[in-house]
């Protein structure tokens, strides 16, 4: 989440296009979009880190974050997502560990693609989102160190975004643009809410 010139709620950290929300095309994100908004926040983001600003302002999406009502009305909610214990310094862990064989990263991969397509895709329920969620964690465990390759690498930062995503589908009981849930089909004013995942602490959300 963004301010309307790129800053992030991070020191330093500034965000553009496809990984910004600046909160000005709301929440359902499409590729033009994203190309519109790297050409214009690209060079609005090129000229805010020229003058040399103390921090974010109080503007666009990370209003809210800051603690303050947002334009649009869109407040956020904080979706807390417990971290996974993973497996260091090279061992292996997990099920690969048990049977002491190496995991199949790629089929791995394969799987939780599956998975989520299957029970997190477009139409989700709370059935499907507990099933994907089961397949999630059988492949963090089958996969043991992520460090230990650059394939383990990436998959175990794919475990964590379909943590997120889970969470994020599992608390949101309502239908609203490409979310619908089955036994949820109504769409509820009071979820009007962009959903942030971190921890919250004097007023500001840090990932």
């Amino acid at each position: 989440m963004t301010d309307l010139w790129g800053a992030t709620a991070l020191p330093g950290l500034w965000a553009v296009g496809e990984v910004a929300c600046t909160g000005v095309h709301g929440a359902n994100r499409l590729a033009s979009n994203s190309l519109l908004e790297g050409m214009v926040f690209g060079a609005r983001l090129a000229e805010r880190v020229a003058s040399s600003p103390a921090g974010p302002e109080r503007s666009g999406a990370l209003r809210a974050v800051l603690g303050e009502a947002p334009l649009d009305g869109i407040g956020c909610r904080a979706v807390g997502v417990a971290p996974r214990r993973w497996p260091a310094g090279g061992a292996a862990g997990g099920a690969a560990a048990a049977s002491g064989t190496q995991p199949d990263v790629p089929k791995l991969r394969d799987t939780l693609q599956r998975a989520l397509t299957a029970g997190a895709g477009v139409v989700r329920s709370a059935e499907s989102l507990g099933a994907a969620r089961a397949a999630v964690d059988e492949v963090a465990d089958a996969l043991g160190d992520r460090a230990a390759s650059v394939g383990a690498g990436e998959l175990g930062n794919l475990v964590q975004l379909a943590d997120a995503l889970l969470a994020s589908a599992e608390i949101r009981i309502e239908s609203r643009g490409s979310h619908s849930r089955r036994e949820h089909p109504a769409t509820i004013e009071s979820w009007r809410i962009r959903l942030v995942h971190g921890t919250w602490s004097g007023g500001g959300a840090h990932g």
